[in-house]
């Protein structure tokens, strides 16, 4: 994960969130441990509190039905951005 957020752009950004809520999410969901995924959040939130960009796209996380899915861009072929 800090491989990816040390890249220090939007769309490594997006990917970092992508990975909490489609991989990690689930795998604290199998492991019955649910209730710490929010800890871990927070614990990357405090990390990286200095990256507002990476910050608006974690609160994402914790609104209702938060699973975020991904949908093209519709400024360039190769970039995509985070859609609810």
């Amino acid at each position: 994960m800090e491989e990816i957020i040390d890249r220090k752009d939007k769309r490594a950004y997006a990917e970092a969130v992508r990975v909490i809520d489609q991989t990690f999410r689930p795998l604290f969901t199998e492991a019955g441990r649910s209730g710490d995924f929010p800890r871990y959040v927070d614990e990357v939130r405090a990390a990286h509190k200095p990256k507002r960009n990476l910050m608006k796209l974690i609160d994402r996380l914790d609104a209702p039905d938060s699973h975020l899915t991904v949908e093209p861009s519709r400024t360039g072929p190769c970039s995509n951005r985070l859609a609810n």
